[in-house]
This record gives structure tokens, sequence and C-alpha cells, in this order.
């Protein structure tokens, strides 16, 4: 794979994909610079061509996946923290409205508690499971860490290797990284939690 092959990609899945935010556009215009196509480069030639659509995407992922980690995070914990108190007091509210109460007939009441106390629930499990697939921690490294995660894991899917240093060597663009990440830190951001969220936005898979 040559550059203007990248370009050529590179072109066609923003032509698929107009909506994508300046950050995504960005991290995009990295990966088909001069400047970072040693590093950029030997990952997309040690995937299949009809797969490096999929590693594209991916890195679209993993660094949009690295700048939404913390508000991510925050944002279920305090799901997770007021759907309990919701619960609650959805409870208070069922006994306050009696079954004998002439506003509601008995039908009514019940649907309308069970709509809201299911929308508590789901709620609560989308909550959970964003918790799963992010450490809980809010620091730069922990985002960076999830962006290896899901290159790590793409490049393992797409090429039934790990390649370790072409990942190492790909986040650094994705990611814009100055110093070099290691390998060793490739290895440790891999988690199979990854694989719950795979495809979700750009159905890849």
């Amino acid at each position: 794979m040559t550059r203007a092959d990248l370009v050529n990609l590179v072109g066609q899945f923003r032509t698929e994909h107009p909506d994508l935010d300046r950050h995504a556009t960005s991290m995009l215009d990295r990966l088909i610079s001069a400047d970072w196509a040693r590093h950029v480069l030997p990952a997309f030639c040690a995937v299949r061509p009809e797969k490096r659509r999929v590693l594209l995407a991916d890195c679209v992922r993993a660094d949009l996946a690295a700048r939404t980690h913390a508000p991510a995070v925050e944002h279920a914990q305090v799901k997770i923290q007021t759907s309990g108190e919701a619960a609650k007091a959805l409870k208070t509210i069922a006994a306050f409205l009696d079954r004998d109460s002439p506003a509601f007939s008995p039908d009514a009441l019940d649907e309308a508690l069970h709509a809201i106390r299911a929308s508590i629930d789901n709620t609560k499990r989308d909550a959970e499971r964003t918790l799963r697939e992010h450490s809980r921690k809010t620091t730069n490294e922990a985002a960076r860490a999830l962006a290896l995660g899901w290159l790590a894991e793409s490049m393992n899917a797409l090429t039934g290797k790990p390649h370790t240093r072409l990942v190492a060597d790909l986040a650094m663009a994705v990611l814009n990284c100055e110093e070099e990440i290691t390998e060793a830190a490739v290895r440790k951001a891999t988690t199979p939690q990854l694989q719950l969220a795979r495809g979700r936005r750009w159905g890849t898979r």
C-alpha cells in the first residue's frame, strides 16, 4: 500500500461519512500526511486490502473514544447514582397514587409505572455497560489506554496477530503523540470488553 492509496481510502471514507467532526478530520489528515507516513503505512500494509477500511474506521473510533472517555465515564457514574434515586422516587409515587385514585384507571397506572421503571432500568444498564468498556479513571492516560485497546483489538481481529509495534506506531499518529508509545502499553491496554461495543457507530463488522 502506498501513501496515495491511503489518501484515496481516506477520501472515500470522508465521502461516506460527511458528518465527521473537525477532530476526526484532523486525525485523518495526520494519517495521510508525509510527516506520519512511516508510522501509519506499515499498519495498513499488514491488513488485507478489503479490510483496510475497517482499520480506518477503527482509527476514527479510537480517536473518538479517547476524546470522549472522561465525559462518558462521568456521565455514566451520574446516571447510575441517579437511577437508584429515581427508582426510590418511583416507589414513593406508586404508593401515593393508590389504585382507587379517580385520576387513573388501574391499568393506565400500571402501564405508566411500568414504562417509567423500564426507562430507569435501561438507563442504568447502559451506564453500567459504559463503565465495563472504560477505565473508571478519567485521566489522559486512561483515555489513551482506551484508544490503544481499540486499535490493538482491531489489528488482532483483522490480521490474526497482535502486531503491537505497528499498533503503537499507528496510535502515535491517531492520538498525535510526540512521545513514543511502547509495545508494553499496547499489550496492557488490550481488553476483551471492547468487543462488546464494536461496530456500534460505523457498522464495520
